[in-house]
C-alpha cells in the first residue's frame, strides 16, 4: 500500500509543479504582451499628436546651424536709485547670436569688451525702468546688441537674449 501512496505522491507533485510552471509562464507573457503594446502604441497612435506640437514650438525665431551662442557669464550690476542707503542690484546672464564659430571666437576672446558695454547700458537704469512693462526688457537687449556692436566696430551680435534676470 505505501508503493501506490508513493506513487501518487509523486504524481500530484509532478502535476503541481506543472500548473506552477504554467502559471509563471502565463504571467511572464502577460507583462511582455503589455510591455508591446505600450511600445507599439506609443509609437504609432502618439507620434501624430506630438508633430504639431513640435511645430508649434518651432515658430518662433530659428537659429541655423551655423549660427552660434556665446554665453556671458553671470554678473550683477549696481542699478541706479535715489537712495544710497537701499542699493538695488541687478543679476544678468545672457547669451549672444552670432553668425559663425569664428565669430563667436573672436567674441570669447573680446568678452571684457562684451561686459563693459552691457554694464554701461544696464548701470543708469532703475529697477522700476527694467520692470516696467514687458518691452521693457526688449529694449535693453536691443540696447545691449547695439552698445557691444558699437564698441565692438562691426554688427557681430545678431540677438541678445537674456538668460538669468533677478533684481534684488
Amino acid at each position: 500500500m505505501k508503493k501506490n501512496e508513493e506513487v501518487e505522491t509523486t504524481k500530484t507533485k509532478a502535476g503541481g509543479i506543472k500548473w506552477g510552471l504554467l502559471i509563471v509562464l502565463v504571467v511572464v507573457l502577460a507583462f511582455g504582451a503589455g510591455a508591446a503594446g505600450t511600445i507599439i502604441s506609443g509609437k504609432y497612435f502618439n507620434s501624430q499628436d506630438a508633430k504639431p506640437k513640435a511645430e508649434k514650438v518651432q515658430t518662433g525665431a530659428a537659429i541655423s546651424k551655423r549660427q552660434r551662442l556665446v554665453n556671458v557669464k553671470k554678473f550683477i550690476v549696481n542699478l541706479a536709485t535715489d537712495d544710497a542707503a537701499d542699493p538695488q542690484y541687478l543679476r544678468l546672464k545672457v547669451s549672444l547670436l552670432v553668425a559663425d564659430d569664428d565669430q563667436a571666437k573672436a567674441l570669447k576672446k573680446d568678452m571684457p569688451l562684451v561686459r563693459d558695454s552691457m554694464i554701461r547700458v544696464l548701470k543708469p537704469k532703475r529697477a522700476a525702468d527694467l520692470l516696467k512693462n514687458n518691452q521693457s526688457i526688449d529694449e535693453v537687449k536691443e540696447q545691449v546688441k547695439e552698445a557691444i556692436n558699437k564698441n565692438y566696430g562691426s554688427s557681430i551680435v545678431q540677438e541678445v537674449y537674456v538668460t538669468d534676470f533677478v533684481i534684488q
